[in-house]
């Protein structure tokens, strides 16, 4: 499922995000409170690694997109031309 946020509503996830993470540290305990910077970084460097892979695992997708908008923008701008001119 996919769907976009405006900023005021992206700011509102992000904040509700954020109290909700901060809610579950008041109830975490010292060991727990211990290890959250490395499950943090853990949890960083797993996204990172899982970005990358993503990224390189659909370039061509990327590219086709590219050449494909590409293609569009020029057509709409040749169409907008001649029209303009003639």
């Amino acid at each position: 499922m996919s769907f976009e946020l405006n900023k005021e509503q992206n700011i509102d996830v992000e904040e509700e995000v954020l109290n909700e993470y901060v809610s579950q540290l008041s109830c975490f305990g010292v060991n727990n409170l211990n290890v959250e910077p490395q499950r943090l970084s853990d949890l960083r460097s797993n996204v990172i690694e899982k970005t990358q892979q993503l990224a390189f695992n659909n370039y061509n997708t990327f590219i086709t997109n590219a050449e494909c908008a590409h293609n569009v923008i020029t057509d709409v701008f040749i169409h907008s031309f001649i029209s303009f001119h003639f």
